[in-house]
């Protein structure tokens, strides 16, 4: 395993191209389809990294995207996010490590989907 600087000016900069374009899309979702674009948007950005379109959601105004739905849109992506690296985990690690990753994984996207029932948004 090969650690990086953190503070690298090429990973910054790349992180903060991704959260650029994050931010542009969530804003382009919410605006026409409201939560259902942020939803999907929030699938498709949490395969790749979480942190981009968590920041874009928690920045979007109350107008925009309720605090429900901007919820449910970080546990998607969140969800997504944990299914992408399973699967990277199985095919590299192998069966053994997959299973029990995934069973960990699936206890803990149920365990924050079960929260969310009881999260007094209004």
């Amino acid at each position: 395993m090969v650690l990086r600087n953190p503070l690298d000016l090429v990973a910054v900069l790349r992180f903060g191209l991704l959260f650029a374009v994050v931010a542009a899309l969530a804003k382009l979702a919410t605006g026409g389809a409201d939560s259902i674009g942020a939803y999907a948007l929030s699938a498709v950005a949490g395969l790749a990294d979480v942190d981009a379109i968590t920041l874009s959601i928690a920045r979007l105004d109350r107008n925009s995207l309720g605090p429900e739905a901007a919820a449910i849109s970080i546990c998607i992506a969140v969800a997504a996010n944990m299914a992408a690296k399973t699967a990277m985990a199985w095919w590299i690690a192998g069966v053994g490590f997959g299973w029990r990753l995934l069973t960990a994984s699936a206890l803990a996207i149920f365990s924050g989907a079960f929260a969310l029932l009881f999260i007094p948004f209004r």
